[in-house]
């Protein structure tokens, strides 16, 4: 079930909704916690993919970016940062 993944530009309060066309289970929930897509550098590029944005190349980290939530297309939403 495809899922959107809310993603906050800690530094600029902004927010970015990418759309994931794959299922949310806990291998896609390790990649954005403790994975790759947990470093802002991916988390960057993929907000910047989701606003229509070139990508910002924000170096590795873990205090520019945070994901709010994850919302399922059944209705379901997912807590993370």
């Amino acid at each position: 079930m495809p899922c959107a993944i809310e993603i906050v530009d800690n530094e600029t309060g902004r927010t970015s909704v990418y759309r994931c066309d794959d299922g949310w289970d806990e291998d896609l929930a390790f990649m954005w916690t403790e994975g790759q897509n947990g470093c802002d550098c991916n988390r960057g590029l993929f907000f910047a993919l989701a606003a229509g944005e070139p990508d910002p190349g924000v170096p590795c980290g873990e205090d520019r970016f945070s994901v709010s939530r994850v919302m399922l297309e059944d209705g379901t939403v997912v807590r993370l940062d």
